[in-house]
């Protein structure tokens, strides 16, 4: 994760370098020298970043310099903050009258505030090099590296299997099957989709060699793709498979020319066992070649990935689930159980039950316990297990680890951190999506060149983690309400990698029996989410507006809240404004139109005054899931109606508007 950190950094050091607002102030010449400093640290640093990530599997000392590294760079970024923070506000004060008043101010003026800024550079620069040179002690290699052999090994598979072996897939079994017999005029591409462990290959194992479809095909093919979808090399190994011996052939038009010549006129089954990319262009040259087969021939593709399944099948996309509690007690007991005496099963058969919970429905996850307490005689050891976290157990860990590790390591930086930061929730928790979007803009996963976007980004990366089952369980209420649970062993995984979440940027103050709102909070200038949410507050301090970085404000169910800031219009980075169910809330500040980054603002009060009117909302256009508008009474008359713009807020699921008063009626339709 360290790397998409410093490289986020590393691109922000580069745009305040070059802002504006640098330039406007005339601070970016005397602060170039620690600037290009800073710079060159942190290509050094990422200049082994890529072998460090692969080495800290192996390596404690290489974690332990990477957390290093990951406080230090989130010290820079604060840093940044704070000068991007300053910046704002002298600009927003100007005029000459401003500027005389932020002369004298030791606070706020411009000679001591790029004195200030320089030292600071200067100080974590310092601490960086630091840092940056004990890189040295780890031999590691700058650029891109070819993977240790040992730390990723490329999956195989093979069409054998013990059908004794294998317990609760006979449905998913006789599915395949029924879909696979009949035949078909054009060439059905079938899909098996699941997260790693879930026994996508050993379905396929089981259906590739039933007898009617050995039967049914004349020719069955078996080709482990794994990561590497090269066109060549999946061609040259369709044919290797076909003829049982290797193919010395190299270029790809004499490849496919002979693959032709050997389905030509066959009926054949291909499985294309776990996929990871479907390139799309190298995907429908392959399959240009297999519509040579006669009518009948299928192929079977396995993928943990949804978008993989969705664009190579043209038929059957089977998502494969946990295994009930029924199978996956009757797969543990043979393996734990064996040879034992009734009586000794008895007394165990308890901590069994328990133990097998940890596994989620997991066949991998099952067998690997099953096969450990075989081998625990007494009582004491299998309570150890239960009470233990599955990565905690070693040698079981190593067998169910890599098939989890090897979903996360294809994953992209930004997408690695946001997946791991799911582990700050307990196991089994529900998660709202529009909470982890906040979240993870709030910590400053992902970055975007407009600000407005980052919501938008943030969802994409929510469902692709949803396709590749790292996120399950998904639920949406039709409101644009979407929740979500993760896997007990992706949690597991996540909390194995996760680094400490970052200071002072998220806040989660709930439930707060007193009237007046802690002050202090105010100060936390790089704060981006807050939730008081369910809190007695009657009024927010004036000083909250000071947060202008702030993205997320989660005011649900706050009952006694009677009014917002007067400066909320300044608040220019909010993007999550939620008031539901403030049913004491009398009116709304003057000026809401100008904050046109919101995404969510769940409640309009129209007012008579200027600032106040429904015109506020025209150019909040963004604005998705449910909107309530009270006191319409206040409306002028059909231009100020029209004014509001609601036929361009195409992105709303629900609209209440009402001509009376705000109360908890409008939630409660």
């Amino acid at each position: 994760m360290a790397d998409a950190i410093l490289s986020a950094l590393a691109s922000t050091i580069m745009g305040n370098l070059n802002s504006p607002i640098l330039q406007e102030l005339g601070l970016a010449g005397g602060l170039t020298t620690e600037l290009e400093n800073l710079k060159r640290t942190f290509r050094t640093i990422q200049a082994v970043l890529q072998d460090a990530e692969e080495k800290q599997w192996k390596s404690e000392p290489i974690k332990v310099w990477l957390s290093d590294l990951k406080d230090a760079a989130y010290v820079v970024d604060d840093v940044l903050d704070d000068f991007a923070i300053e910046a704002k506000w002298l600009l927003q004060r100007r005029d000459l009258q401003n500027r005389v008043r932020s002369f004298f101010s030791s606070k706020h003026n411009p000679l001591v505030f790029r004195q200030r800024m320089a030292h600071k550079l200067k100080n974590v620069r310092e601490k960086l090099d630091a840092i940056a040179k004990e890189r040295q002690n780890f031999h590691l290699t700058e650029g891109a590296v070819e993977m240790e052999a040992d730390s990723f090994v490329q999956r195989q598979t093979w069409s054998s299997v013990n059908e004794s072996e294998i317990y609760g897939r006979g449905k998913e079994k006789e599915e395949l099957i029924n879909v696979l017999l009949p035949t078909s005029g054009d060439l059905p591409i079938h899909a098996i989709r699941g997260m790693g462990g879930m026994g996508k290959t050993t379905l396929v194992q089981l259906v590739f060699n039933e007898e009617s479809v050995k039967q049914q095909f004349s020719l069955r093919i078996w080709v482990c793709v794994s990561t590497d979808f090269d066109l060549r090399r999946l061609t040259r190994a369709i044919i290797e498979s076909i003829d049982g011996a290797s193919c010395d052939l190299q270029e790809l038009d004499p490849l496919q020319r002979c693959l032709q010549q050997k389905l030509t006129g066959k009926k054949f089954l291909l499985v294309l066992d776990d996929v990871w990319e479907d390139y799309t262009d190298w995907w429908s040259q392959l399959k240009e070649v297999l519509r040579c087969g006669s009518k009948g021939s299928a192929v079977i593709v396995t993928t943990r990935i949804e978008i993989v399944a969705l664009r190579m099948a043209t038929a059957f996309v089977k998502h494969m689930g946990r295994l009930s509690e029924e199978d996956s007690w009757h797969l543990f007991q043979r393996l734990a159980f064996g040879m034992r005496r009734k009586e000794e099963r008895a007394h165990l058969e308890a901590i069994g039950v328990s133990i097998v919970k940890k596994c989620g429905g997991v066949p991998l996850a099952i067998k690997a316990l099953g096969n450990l307490m075989r081998l625990k005689d007494n009582e004491d050891q299998w309570i150890a297990v239960k009470e233990s976290e599955i990565w905690d157990l070693r040698e079981e860990a190593s067998k169910i680890l890599p098939a989890l590790r090897l979903s996360y390591t294809n994953l992209s930086p930004h997408l690695k951190q946001c997946f791991t930061y799911c582990a700050i929730f307990p196991k089994d928790h529900v998660m709202r999506r529009e909470e982890l979007v906040a979240l993870w803009m709030a910590n400053g996963f992902f970055s975007c060149r407009r600000e407005m976007d980052l919501h938008v980004m943030g969802i994409e990366i929510f469902n692709e983690l949803v396709g590749r089952s790292f996120l399950q369980e998904v639920q949406d209420d039709g409101f644009g309400n979407i929740t979500c649970k993760m896997h007990d062993l992706m949690h597991d995984l996540a909390q194995s990698i996760a680094f400490p979440s970052r200071k002072h940027r998220a806040l989660r103050l709930i439930n707060v029996r007193v009237e007046n709102f802690p002050k202090s909070i105010c100060d936390l200038k790089h704060l981006r989410y807050l939730d008081v949410s369910g809190s007695e507050f009657k009024t927010l301090p004036e000083s909250i507006t000071s947060l202008q970085n702030l993205q997320t404000l989660d005011l649900r169910y706050c009952r006694e809240l009677i009014q917002l800031p007067k400066g909320m219009k300044h608040m220019k980075s909010l993007v999550y404004l939620d008031i539901t169910y403030c049913c004491s809330l009398q009116f709304m500040p003057a000026g809401m139109g100008q904050l046109i980054c919101l995404r969510k603002l769940t409640l309009f009060i129209v007012g008579g005054e200027n600032g106040r009117g429904i015109s506020e909302l025209e150019w909040l256009n963004n604005l998705a899931g449910e909107l309530s508008i009270a006191d319409l009474v206040n409306v002028k008359n059909l231009e100020d109606a029209k004014s509001a713009n609601l036929k361009l807020k195409t992105t709303l699921l629900s609209l209440t508007l009402s001509w009376h008063g705000n109360g908890s009626y409008l939630f409660n339709p």
